[in-house]
């Protein structure tokens, strides 16, 4: 009977196409145990379904292997390549732009940090080069040349500022060494100021001393006055009283001579 066949070719293409609709994890060959045209179908249905099964089966390697790389990417990692083909071309394509793009990806990044490692070591003379790169990657790009330039002026700026603070420095020590040296002429002089203090001190307590013995001798002599002023009365009282004494003598000569007189007549 031919309808018993062609049921048993019916469900094996109808479990091939639900393998081929991803309902189903597997499919099986169709059973070939006719040599008419229904095994003559089956066993081309069934080669087609080994080759088909055996493409599905590269394709899914294929894009284990792509999630497998694009995770590794997401952890920052940028070395690591699709490298499983398939009998899918546009997979294959697709695989070949992945790689390319993480080829390009890692250069312009390794281009970047080549420039910052540079930075590290104190050299900023040269810049990303961005060429036809756009994006986030061409701003990050333009960023870092920012930074190398803004750098490269703070240094000439502090490059200024250093030559600026020399020749100030230089200024400020002949101004110290002038200073030093007025420093040293003025302890000279108080030096000097300090002995002619000690000298006018000593000539002061000298002049004190002097000043003492006057103002003693001022005392005697004022005593000396005194006793002069007291000599002086005491001399015009006694010539007073001589005075006295001579005019009593002078009116006793008067009478004596009138006596005498008087006397010769």
């Amino acid at each position: 009977m031919v309808v018993k066949p062609l049921n048993v070719f019916q469900n094996g293409l109808l479990s091939f196409f639900k393998y081929l609709n991803k309902e189903t994890e597997d499919t099986q060959e169709l059973i070939v145990d006719r040599k008419d045209e229904i095994g003559l179908m089956s066993s081309i249905v069934n080669e087609n379904i080994n080759k088909i099964k055996k493409g599905l089966e590269e394709e899914k390697k294929l894009i284990d292997n792509a999630s497998e790389i694009i995770n590794t990417v997401n952890t920052g990692v940028l070395t690591d390549r699709i490298l499983l083909n398939s009998n899918n071309q546009g997979l294959n394509q697709l695989k070949d732009l992945i790689n390319s793009m993480l080829e390009k990806l890692e250069g312009n990044i390794q281009n970047i940090l080549k420039v910052l490692n540079e930075y590290a070591n104190y050299n900023y003379l040269n810049s990303v080069e961005k060429g036809n790169t756009k994006g986030e990657i061409g701003e990050l790009s333009d960023g870092i040349n920012k930074l190398g330039d803004a750098i490269t002026k703070m240094l000439v700026q502090n490059k200024q500022n250093g030559l600026t603070l020399k020749d100030g420095s230089t200024e400020l020590l002949v101004n110290v060494n002038t200073l030093s040296t007025s420093a040293n002429e003025a302890a000279a002089s108080l030096e000097e100021t300090a002995a002619a203090l000690e000298e006018i001190t000593s000539t002061v307590i000298n002049n004190s001393n002097n000043v003492q013995k006057m103002s003693e001798n001022a005392k005697e002599l004022t005593s000396s006055v005194t006793r002069g002023q007291d000599l002086a009365l005491n001399t015009t009282k006694s010539m007073e009283d001589i005075n006295t004494q001579v005019e009593a003598i002078n009116e006793a000569i008067t009478v004596i001579d009138q006596i005498a007189f008087q006397t010769n007549i």
